[in-house]
């Protein structure tokens, strides 16, 4: 609540050349007055985002934030790999063009696309992380916030620690529950319609979750200091994004499902 009452003292001018924001209460520019380093920023956007999206206003960087885009797609990944490997060799088996391959070369096969998906992910994480910016930015340009490119793009970026904590969670109690890769997060309200039939909804189900929320709200927070928008703005903006990713999500999870039909 503290962060909530805190995102209505947003700035009302951001003087970017000299690194200053203007227009906060006495209390918000006591909040403004000192810059976090780093990691400070990382922590702190999980606990209070608005003090870290003051120092993001102040001070953007994007070298931490660039560092947990790397990590994020492979490390849940690495955390369970053979469980990894082993969902792959059963949906290669499922594959009519590979029917008829013994279980030695479909292994093989497994290893090349898991070490491939592991070099392509990073890569396609950061171009989406520099478009979604890119979007976010102007969007709140059309409704009149007062930031930069890379205050956007480094508040994404610090964001990204919610997916890298869903993704590890699910990955570890996956490991040590034996279980199979899960992939989609445990924590996703998909896990809660285990019987739900591959296709839009499960898609849409899959993309709610609570890692997920928690960044919006981090993001909701961080718009409303960094680009000196009313709560209002921030949340159709932030609100209006999560809908369209929801039914990106779930057309493509659809057209997956109809693909997999038609191929088999």
């Amino acid at each position: 609540m503290t962060d909530m009452k805190q995102a209505d003292k947003v700035p009302s001018h951001m003087d970017g050349d000299a690194g200053t924001i203007t227009g906060y209460s006495s209390e918000g520019m006591e909040q403004a007055g000192s810059v976090l380093n780093p990691f400070g920023k990382l922590l702190k956007i999980i606990t209070a985002p608005s003090e870290a999206a003051a120092s993001i206003a102040r001070k953007p960087d994007v070298l931490l934030p660039i560092g947990l885009l790397l990590v994020t797609p492979i490390l849940p990944i690495l955390t369970n790999f053979q469980a990894y490997k082993d969902t792959l060799v059963t949906t290669l088996a499922m594959n009519p063009a590979l029917q008829g391959q013994s279980a030695e070369e479909l292994q093989s096969v497994a290893n090349i696309s898991a070490l491939t998906g592991l070099a392509v992910a990073p890569v396609t994480v950061i171009i989406a992380w520099l478009i979604g910016a890119l979007v976010l930015f102007g969007i709140v340009k059309m409704f009149k916030g007062e930031c930069q490119y890379k205050q956007i793009l480094s508040l994404s970026g610090y964001t990204t620690v919610f997916g890298l904590l869903g993704g590890m969670l699910t990955a570890l109690v996956s490991r040590f529950s034996g279980a199979a890769y899960a992939q989609t997060n445990l924590t996703s309200l998909a896990t809660l319609l285990p019987n739900l039939q591959i296709g839009f909804l499960s898609g849409v189900a899959g993309s709610i979750e609570v890692f997920g929320i928690w960044a919006l709200v981090a993001t909701w927070i961080g718009l409303s200091v960094i680009a000196g928008l009313d709560r209002k703005k921030s949340a159709i903006i932030v609100g209006s994004l999560f809908v369209l990713q929801l039914l990106f999500v779930g057309v493509v999870t659809q057209l997956g499902a109809a693909a997999s039909a038609l191929g088999g």
